[in-house]
């Protein structure tokens, strides 16, 4: 592993950047870097390039089955009204949970890992992933986002 960034980093704080060359060498091995990172994590469910201490607009996810999926310059196109409040943890955090209010559904729209646009509905948990990870591109931490923070 490369080594998960952790808080008071700053670069945790900064707006990322968009990917705008997905043939170049350097966005092809920090799709490796995360999926690597991200399989090497027991709890992680989502890596954010931030956290691996490049501010470029990249995640990566882990499903249910463990397979990774790369979401770059993605876009919230719509929240659902519906909130739920749960827990959230966080690899830059390590041992710290926190309840945080987020939309039970969202509509995202994403490039792969191969610059071809997507279009995804993520709901229930990987929904709450999804916005997780939206927030480290934009520098917002979930300890911003926590009930009472």
């Amino acid at each position: 592993m490369s080594g998960i960034l952790l808080y008071p980093n700053d670069v945790l704080k900064q707006k990322s950047l968009p990917v705008e060359d997905f043939k170049a060498m350097a966005f092809r091995e920090l799709v490796g870097e995360l999926k690597e990172d991200l399989l090497g994590s027991e709890t992680g469910v989502g890596l954010a390039a931030p956290q691996i201490g490049v501010n470029l607009r990249v995640f990566a996810v882990k499903d249910a089955e463990g397979r990774v999926t790369i979401l770059t310059n993605p876009q919230i196109v719509r929240k659902s009204l519906q909130v739920k409040c749960s827990e959230e943890g966080c690899l830059s955090f390590p041992g710290q949970y926190g309840l945080v209010r987020r939309s039970v559904e969202v509509l995202l729209g994403f490039f792969d890992e191969n610059g071809k646009r997507q279009v995804g509905k993520f709901n229930g948990w990987m929904a709450r992933v999804v916005q997780h990870e939206v927030d480290h591109l934009d520098g917002i931490l979930f300890i911003e986002r926590m009930v009472g923070a």
